[in-house]
C-alpha cells in the first residue's frame, strides 16, 4: 500500500496577503518599516551607550561619521534618554548643530562644559526646564558663538550672570528666558549689544524693572514678549519707541 506523502504539494503564494508583522522595534511612527538609515542610527546609539571597551572604541570613531548621521545618533541618544556627560564629550569633532535637551533628567553644569567643548559649532540649543543648571555652568555658553537660537526658559539658575555669558553671541537671533525670575532689569545690559536679535521672550521675568532701555540697541528686534512682567511700567515700554522693526509686544 502506497503511503500518503508526508509533505503536501506546495501552496500557491498569495501575493495579496500582508507580510509577516515586523517587530515593533523596526516600525516607524506610521507603522511602516523604518529606513536603513534609521535602523543604523538606532543600532549605533544603542551600542555606544553600553559600558565596556567595545563601546568606548566605537565612541572614539563617532567623528568618522558624516555630520548629518552623527547628529541623528546624538538626537536618538537624547530621545531614548541614553545621553550622558561622557557620551556628550564623545561627539568632539562631529560638527553637531542642534542640542535639544529641554527637560533632560539629571543634566548638570558639567554636561554643558563637556558638550560645548565638543560641539562649539552648535546653532540651536534648548535647555529649558533643566532645573539643576546654574549660572556657573551656563558660562560655558560663551564658547558657542555660532548659536542663533537659544532657549533657557523655566531654568531657575538663569540670572544676570548667566546673561553675561551671552554677551558675545553676535549671531543670536532668538532668545527665550521666560520664567527666569532671577533676571533683573540691570541684567539686560548684557544682551544690549546683540544686534542680530529678532525675537526676545522675557515673559514672567518679574524682576525686570527699569531695564528695557538697555534693549534700544536691538535695532533688528521684531518680537518682544514681556507678558506677565509685573514690574514693567509704562515708562519702561516708552523707552522702546525707537525700535522701528518691533511689530509684536
Amino acid at each position: 500500500t502506497q503511503r500518503p506523502p508526508l509533505v503536501g504539494p506546495p501552496r500557491a503564494t498569495d501575493l495579496s496577503a500582508p507580510p509577516p508583522a515586523a517587530a515593533a522595534d523596526h516600525e516607524g511612527p506610521l507603522g511602516l518599516p523604518e529606513s536603513l538609515t534609521a535602523l543604523a542610527v538606532r543600532c549605533v546609539a544603542r551600542h555606544v551607550a553600553v559600558p565596556g571597551a567595545a563601546a568606548e572604541a566605537l565612541r572614539r570613531q563617532l567623528r568618522l561619521l558624516p555630520p548629518e548621521l552623527a547628529q541623528l545618533v546624538f538626537d536618538e541618544l537624547v530621545l531614548t534618554r541614553r545621553l550622558t556627560c561622557q557620551l556628550a564629550a564623545g561627539f568632539r569633532g562631529c560638527h553637531l548643530l542642534d542640542a535639544h535637551l529641554s527637560g533632560y533628567p539629571g543634566l548638570l553644569d558639567t554636561w554643558l562644559e563637556a558638550l560645548f567643548a565638543a560641539a562649539p559649532e552648535l546653532s540651536c540649543v534648548s535647555l529649558s526646564r533643566c532645573s539643576a543648571l546654574t549660572s556657573s555652568g551656563l558660562q560655558h555658553l560663551s564658547t558657542c558663538t555660532s548659536v542663533t537660537q537659544l532657549d533657557l526658559g523655566e531654568c531657575p539658575g538663569v540670572d544676570d550672570d548667566a546673561l553675561g555669558a551671552l554677551s558675545g553671541m553676535s549671531n543670536l537671533t532668538e532668545l527665550c528666558v521666560s520664567g527666569c525670575g532671577e533676571i533683573t532689569g540691570a541684567g539686560l545690559r548684557h544682551i544690549s549689544g546683540l544686534a542680530a536679535l529678532r525675537t526676545l521672550n522675557l515673559e514672567r521675568c518679574n524682576a525686570v524693572k527699569e531695564g528695557l532701555a538697555y534693549l534700544r540697541g536691538l535695532v533688528n528686534l521684531e518680537v518682544l514678549n514681556i507678558g506677565w512682567c509685573t514690574s514693567v511700567t509704562s515708562a519702561d515700554v516708552t523707552a522702546l519707541h525707537g525700535l522701528k522693526k518691533l511689530t509684536t509686544l
